[in-house]
Order: C-alpha cells, then sequence, then structure tokens
C-alpha cells in the first residue's frame, strides 16, 4: 500500500519535461498527489459503504462511483512497484544493497503495522476481541490468506484489520523482488521480467478461475495482482531509458482508453460476456493495470494533470497516506456504528447522518495519521540515515 510515500528516486534522471518543481532532491512531486488521490478514494469507498438500491438512479450511480474507488489500492500497487524498483536500480550492486534497501523498508513499514497489532493485542479484553489464531498469520503478513482474511473481518468490538490484505501483497512482493532485480544485472533482464510477469499474473487468474474455480485468489493474492505492481516495475525500467519520452507521450492516450474501457464495462455490466469472471476477475484488473501505469506516466508530463497533483492538498494526503490507510480501517465497523444512528437521531436526515459520519471519520483519520507519523513513526524514520543507498545504477 502507501507505505512507499518517503522513498525517492535517487539518482534518476528525467528523460523527458515534466512538471516544475517535479523533482526536490531527487523526490517526484506529482507521485505524493497521487498518492494523496489514492487514498482518498479507498477511504471514501469504505466510509460510504451504505445501501444505496433502495433509492433513485442518481443515489445509486454515486453509490457505484464510491464503490469503485477501491481501485486506488491499484494505484498503489503501480506506485510501489515503480518507486521501488527505480530504487533497487539505481542502487543493485552497491555496498550493503540488501540490508540498506530492507532496513528502509523496516523502518518505514514495521512500527505502524506492528504498533497497530500490539495495540489491539493490548485491548483484547476491553474490546472483547476475538482473534481466533490469527494474530500471528498477521503479524508474518499473511493477511491475504483467505481463511485469516475472512477471520480478520470478525474480531469484535467494532475493528477491522480488513484491508491489510493488501500490505501483505506488498510484503510478500518486497520479499521477492529485490533478489530478482539483483540476479537481474541488467535493466533489459528486469524488464523483460515484468512484462513476463504482468502477462503470466492474467493467465494465472484465468487458471484461478478456469482449473481451480477460485476467484479469491485472482483478487487477494500476490501472483494474482502482480501485473500492477510489475507495470509500476517496467515503468521504473522506462524511466531510465530512451523510450521515456515516448511513454509520455502516450500515456494520456492509454489512461483514457483503458477509463474508458472499464465505464463501458459498469455501463453495460449485464450483458453475458461481461458478466463472466473471466472479465470480472480476469481481464479486468489488467485494464485497471494499464490505466493505473498510464496515470502515473501522465503525471510526470508538463500540464495540467501534473500541476493538479502537484497541489498542496493532495501531497499532504498523499505523505500521511500509509498512517491513513492503516489506521483509517481499524475502528471504522464500531465508529460509524454509532456515529452514523447519532446524527440520524440528532438530524432526522439519512442523507446528513451518511455525510456527516463521513465527514468525522475522515477527520478522524487524518488527525490520527498526523499524530502518529510525527509523534511515534518520526524517531524510527530518522534511523534511516544509517542505511542511505548508494548509487550503483544497472547496466542497460
Amino acid at each position: 500500500m502507501p507505505q512507499s510515500s518517503a522513498a525517492p528516486l535517487n539518482g534518476a534522471v528525467l528523460k523527458a519535461p515534466t512538471a516544475p518543481g517535479t523533482r526536490h532532491g531527487g523526490h517526484l512531486v506529482p507521485l505524493d498527489g497521487l498518492r494523496g488521490i489514492a487514498i482518498v478514494a479507498v477511504m471514501l469507498s469504505h466510509f460510504f459503504a451504505v445501501d444505496y438500491q433502495g433509492h433513485g438512479s442518481v443515489y445509486r450511480l454515486l453509490g457505484d462511483l464510491l464503490h469503485w474507488g477501491l481501485i486506488g489500492v491499484d494505484l498503489f500497487f503501480v506506485l510501489s512497484g515503480f518507486l521501488i524498483t527505480g530504487i533497487l536500480i539505481d542502487a543493485s550492486g552497491a555496498p550493503g544493497f540488501f540490508r540498506n534497501f530492507y532496513m528502509r523498508r523496516v523502518l518505514r513499514i514495521f512500527p505502524l503495522y506492528y504498533g497497530a497489532l500490539l495495540l489491539l493485542a493490548v485491548c483484547t479484553p476491553v474490546l472483547h476481541l476475538q482473534w481466533n489464531g490469527i494474530f500471528l498469520p498477521m503479524a508474518l503478513y499473511l493477511g491475504n490468506i483467505q481463511k485469516y482474511q475472512q477471520l480478520a473481518q470478525t474480531l469484535g468490538g467494532g475493528v477491522s484489520l480488513n484491508h491489510f490484505w493488501s500490505l501483505a501483497v506488498e510484503e510478500q512482493f518486497y520479499l521477492v523482488w529485490p533478489l530478482l532485480v539483483f540476479l537481474a544485472r541488467t535493466r533489459a533482464r528486469i524488464m523483460l521480467i515484468s512484462v513476463a510477469g504482468v502477462v503470466g499474473a492474467l493467465l494465472l487468474r484465468f487458471a484461478f478461475i478456469g482449473v481451480w474455480h477460485d476467484t479469491y485468489l485472482t483478487h487477494f493474492s500476490t501472483a494474482g495482482r502482480a501485473d500492477t505492481l510489475l507495470a509500476g516495475a517496467a515503468l521504473a525500467v522506462l524511466y531510465r531509458s530512451s523510450r521515456w519520452p515516448t511513454v509520455l507521450r502516450w500515456s494520456r492516450v492509454g489512461c483514457l482508453s483503458a477509463v474508458l474501457v472499464f465505464a463501458l464495462s459498469l455501463t453495460f455490466q449485464q450483458t453475458r460476456l461481461l458478466l463472466s469472471p473471466y472479465w470480472t476477475e480476469g481481464l479486468r484488473y489488467s485494464v485497471l493495470a494499464v490505466a493505473a501505469a498510464s496515470l502515473l506516466a501522465w503525471t510526470l508530463r508538463n500540464g495540467r494533470v501534473a500541476a493538479f497533483f502537484s497541489t498542496p492538498v493532495l501531497r499532504f494526503l498523499g505523505r500521511y497516506s500509509y498512517g491513513l490507510y492503516v489506521l483509517h480501517m481499524l475502528f471504522l465497523p464500531g465508529l460509524s456504528g454509532h456515529l452514523r444512528p447519532w446524527l440520524l437521531h440528532l438530524t432526522g436526515s439519512k442523507l446528513v447522518a451518511v455525510l456527516g459520519n463521513a465527514a468525522l471519520l475522515m477527520l478522524l483519520s487524518i488527525t490520527a495519521a498526523y499524530v502518529s507519523f510525527h509523534v511515534y513513526e518520526a524517531p524510527f524514520l530518522k534511523l534511516k540515515r544509517f542505511f542511505e543507498y548508494r548509487r550503483a545504477q544497472l547496466p542497460q
């Protein structure tokens, strides 16, 4: 998920013009805003998870749009693949390659993740949580395995760890991908592995559907979602090549085309072809991967899109996106269960209750993420200075 927020592309050289202010000390500024949009989309999809079917067509359309805010996860996967692969390419072969990479990941990811788990463990008697043996699997980043992910929704006490599945996907990717990059030795081989992985993930999803009849794996498994991560990895290679201007030139077309295909699929979703799991659980994820990767490239072009994603509000949200993602869902069931009825009783309006509940939850989440970052996470992040990357970029 958004835990790559602080990772710069050390030593990267932009191959084509980008928005003014795109790079601050090697940091790609618009990507902060892209991360901000992703986390807002995910949070809104969770905060507005109510039944819209009993209302008019406008409300149902709004409900569908909010529900599909979950594609913010796809944006996070592409961002992670892009940023992490860029770091690995620029530092591969340098002294302390693995040590520096993993220690920096540990210092960025582990304090909040394990802090949240330990806080819940301490509060178990008070909240009457029912772990059912999933604490250790969650601590080992196995939250995307079906039985653990399902149990994470039923802890009780108004607590949910349901969203930790995507953190497990990214952590499993981090365990394997640095070794593959190291062994590949050249950017051309990394590109080959990335493209092969993108195609392989789609074929694997088809196998999950047609052979194993298991659509859970198409959505929650690392192998099933690898194409989105590896699409970002392929972009990182292209970013360091002479083909980058061509990527920038076609990024808008690629993004808008993929979004159009996705929108049309929702408009005509009752047709037999689009009801097939080969689309809903297979090819649709590939379309989303293309859309997310193209949007990432588009943000690095000169123009209004890059300027939009460089706005202070989006960059602010992007900076705290990891904390927002981890914390916003922890107590969501319990808080909504009290806030929404209270607002409904106070105002007599279901619309006001839903909107007010979402606004309050958003404010609480931002406050919690801000305090967590500056009070709790910051001392760990300062230790990253002992594990600085050294530039030793891979050959072509």
